[in-house]
């Protein structure tokens, strides 16, 4: 989180998102450990070409300045009524900001943030599952 912080600081919004993405992928989908270095290490440089860039992003996350910004994000989050992951504060086009808390919520965003989306479907349920 401190090296996403400092991400989000110093390079542009579609840096952030491509490295956000990719770290949400990884613990979510892949089970990583973005604590081990070696690991954030790895998923930095899939996204940034520039060793020297990864170890600084590395090396700021370690600093007083990122591990306050990370405490400031986190005493705002817990202000907003966070209390667990995910956890999201959506803000739509009207200006009005929500909170949504567990990984079964994406339809509820998707229908406050205006965005058209399907639903989970089951196919040949007949075939796969007996009711």
């Amino acid at each position: 989180m401190r090296a996403l912080a400092y991400i989000k600081a110093h390079h542009s919004r579609s840096v952030y998102e491509d490295t956000l993405l990719h770290c949400f992928r990884a613990v979510w989908e892949n089970n990583e450990n973005l604590a081990e270095i070696s690991i954030l290490r790895e998923l930095l440089s899939r996204v940034f070409s520039s060793s020297d860039e990864v170890e600084l992003i590395l090396a700021a996350s370690e600093s007083t300045e990122w591990k306050d910004a990370l405490a400031s994000n986190t005493k705002y989050a817990l202000a907003k009524g966070a209390y667990g992951a995910p956890w999201f504060l959506v803000l739509n086009k009207q200006g009005v900001e929500e909170p949504f808390f567990g990984s079964d919520r994406w339809a509820f965003m998707w229908r406050f943030l205006g965005l058209t989306w399907r639903d989970v479907e089951v196919e040949n349920l007949s075939k796969t599952a007996k009711l």
